[in-house]
């Protein structure tokens, strides 16, 4: 890349069908009061949704700046995503459950 030139790259995923986590989000703190326990009781998302869902995101972080999650990649150019938020957030449904599969390019 020179002065007057900009590399523009593209980014292609696959189709996820678990929605975003904004949807799940949404979807959990919309339930009418009768669906918890006592109507006292606030919405609490399960640990092990957070916990999760957080796995993924350092997963996913850990690919955009080294291009692997365990190792860095000889030559990788990090990239930068500056629109995470959770609508940007993809799952997928999978036979161990929901899983963050990916950042969306936002």
């Amino acid at each position: 890349m020179n002065g007057d030139e900009i590399d523009i790259y593209r980014v292609y995923m696959d189709l996820y069908d678990g929605g975003q986590l904004s949807d799940v989000l949404d979807n959990y703190f919309e339930r009418p009061p009768e669906a918890y326990s006592s109507p006292s009781s606030t919405p609490e998302i399960p640990e092990s949704f957070v916990w999760q869902r957080f796995a993924g995101l350092v997963d996913a972080c850990l690919v955009l700046e080294q291009g692997h999650q365990e190792k860095a990649v000889k030559g990788w150019m990090p990239l930068v995503h500056n629109d995470l938020h959770s609508s940007n957030v993809l799952l997928k449904n999978d036979t161990d459950g929901d899983k963050v599969s990916s950042l969306e390019g936002g």
